[in-house]
């Protein structure tokens, strides 16, 4: 009998079969990393911008009634908000407080747009179509701070109003909320 020497066309395609299977499957796991990256950026992001705002509210505490966006009329920023338009608070505080009210929330805004521009001179991205709402409680002074943006993936629709049906489908709709308190000084 003849010894048998290299390989046979059969055992050369299931070998490449099985290589071209683990590839596409690797190639797989890259794209869904790079998706669930982004989604956490964007998370990421939105609770930078969350902070970004509370920290602002709690700094202007005289004129903090004014940053209630909902209870202005305004339902969201985050669209290129002009506040000449949209706003005109005279709830509390002086002139100057509420002055600085209107610059925190276009600040906020230009946030949300991704065009606040960092100490390199680079644009900063930010969430895909974010929005920021602003609720406010009088009686015990807190606020329900939210940001919601385009997902990339369909999840569970989030239970906050906060750009409700922008997005399309609502599974697709992400909502970051946080809720702080102002405490009253005398």
């Amino acid at each position: 009998m003849k010894r048998q020497q290299g390989f046979s066309l059969i055992e050369i395609s299931v070998s490449l079969l099985l290589a071209s299977l683990g590839v596409l499957g690797f190639m797989s796991l890259q794209l869904n990393m790079q998706s669930s990256e982004m989604e956490s950026m964007q998370y990421e992001e939105a609770v930078r911008s969350v902070n970004f705002i509370a920290g602002q509210i709690k700094a202007n505490r005289y004129a903090a009634a004014c940053y209630g966006l909902e209870q202005q009329g305004v339902s969201y920023v985050g669209t290129g908000w002009d506040p000449s338009l949209d706003y005109n608070c005279t709830v509390a505080g002086n002139i100057e407080t509420q002055t600085q009210v209107s610059d925190d929330i276009m600040a906020w805004d230009s946030l949300l747009d991704g065009e606040l521009v960092s100490l390199t001179g680079q644009d900063v991205g930010s969430m895909e179509g974010a929005r920021g709402c602003i609720g406010y409680n009088d009686a015990n002074r807190s606020f329900t701070i939210t940001v919601a943006w385009q997902g990339l993936q369909p999840t569970v629709a989030p239970t906050s109003s906060c750009g409700e049906n922008l997005y399309g489908d609502e599974t697709t709709r992400r909502a970051y909320t946080m809720i702080v308190e102002i405490p009253k000084l005398n």
